[in-house]
């Protein structure tokens, strides 16, 4: 469905923020596997399109605009709002100054200030040499 390749890419986008925000795979990787692991093998829910035999169970009835229908909640309305919830705080922590805590900046990320790679920063993103 238009709404299921809508949601994919949507998915694509955040993985590729949480690339951008840390600098290495492992966070869209590991959003990825847990998505994928709950919704199918606790949850019993289909993943895009494949049903899984979960330790749960859940019903898949109702809506198809909300529940994907048979292709699962990738499908649906409601994975849209999760990928969204997703993709904002990601979003304003990739234009933050200071980049991730974690990465050896104790500053704290303040929205609004400059981004990686921009004024003030004569390296580009993530303090690579231009």
């Amino acid at each position: 469905s238009p709404l299921a390749l809508a949601n994919i890419a949507l998915a694509g986008a955040v993985f590729a923020l949480a690339v951008e925000w840390t600098g290495t795979l492992w966070l869209a990787v590991a959003y990825h596997f847990a998505w994928n692991f709950f919704q199918g093998t606790v949850l019993g829910l289909p993943v895009s399109g494949m049903a899984w035999e979960g330790l749960l169970a859940l019903p898949t009835d109702g809506p198809v605009l909300l529940t994907g229908g048979a292709f699962g909640p990738e499908g649906g309305l409601i994975s849209t709002a999760v990928l969204l919830l997703s993709l904002l705080p990601l979003w304003a922590a990739t234009r933050c100054a200071s980049g991730p805590r974690w990465k050896g900046s104790s500053a704290p990320c303040r929205i609004g200030t400059t981004p990686c790679g921009s004024a003030g920063n004569s390296s580009g993103a993530r303090g690579i040499p231009s």
